[in-house]
């Protein structure tokens, strides 16, 4: 979620005198970071339900979060 609010910021910061430039890459976040939060948001979810029926995988969910993970570098890489 830091990663969206920081996007956020750089796109005020850099960009509110371009209306039209700063919906864009609002649209960029929205399309490319978003669904990884949703899937983060399912996966933490699921785990907590998973806990709670004494069903939780610890390698399962590491798997699933290193791939989160390596998705999120991926997006914040681009955004260097």
């Amino acid at each position: 979620m830091m990663l969206d609010v920081k996007i956020m910021d750089f796109i005020w910061t850099n960009f509110q005198d371009d209306r039209e430039h700063a919906e864009n890459l609002a649209g960029w976040k929205d399309d490319n970071l978003n669904p990884i939060a949703a899937r983060m948001n399912q996966l933490l979810e699921a785990s907590k339900n998973e806990v709670i029926y004494r069903t939780f995988d610890v390698d399962a969910f590491k798997q699933k979060s290193k791939a989160l993970d390596t998705e999120r570098a991926q997006i914040a890489e681009l955004l260097r």
